[in-house]
């Protein structure tokens, strides 16, 4: 689990966040991008710093939760630095029938979801397309 780690996680260059959610969701987001409610990423996301991985099996274990909070994907997205926080794009009002009032409904573009872990087994999978040099990148709705 440590190899899949350094090879997933590139702090020099990189920001990284996950969301925890249900069973069969992460593939969604892998192809769809990640809905979210309001525009600013805490509400949605954690970033995730180092010192959050310094035990892999630990990390995906403790954000599992347990009882009625407890969730069986980890979706992991992946934002060159460069960007800053810029990477969350604003839906249009209606554009979606899933939030009840969608006025600071945004998401996060399929092309920074680096892929999922199922929580149960910690299996990997990744997003067979995201943007591994972003530069001046800018998603259309």
């Amino acid at each position: 689990m440590q190899d899949l780690f350094n090879e997933l996680f590139d702090f020099n260059d990189y920001r990284y966040f996950y969301h925890i959610t249900g069973h069969g969701v992460g593939e969604s987001i892998i192809e769809n991008g990640l809905l979210m409610a309001e525009k600013e990423y805490y509400t949605t996301m954690v970033e995730i710093t180092p010192d959050m991985i310094t035990d892999p099996e630990k990390f995906l274990t403790d954000e599992k939760g347990f009882g009625a909070m407890e969730r069986d994907e980890m979706v992991l997205i992946r934002v060159p630095k460069s960007m800053g926080y810029d990477f969350i794009t604003p839906l249009s009002k209606g554009s979606t029938d899933i939030f009840e009032d969608d006025k600071d409904a945004s998401f996060v573009p399929s092309d920074f979801v680096l892929g999922y872990f199922d929580l149960d087994t910690l299996d990997f999978t990744p997003n067979d397309y995201t943007i591994e040099e972003i530069e001046d990148y800018h998603y259309e709705v």
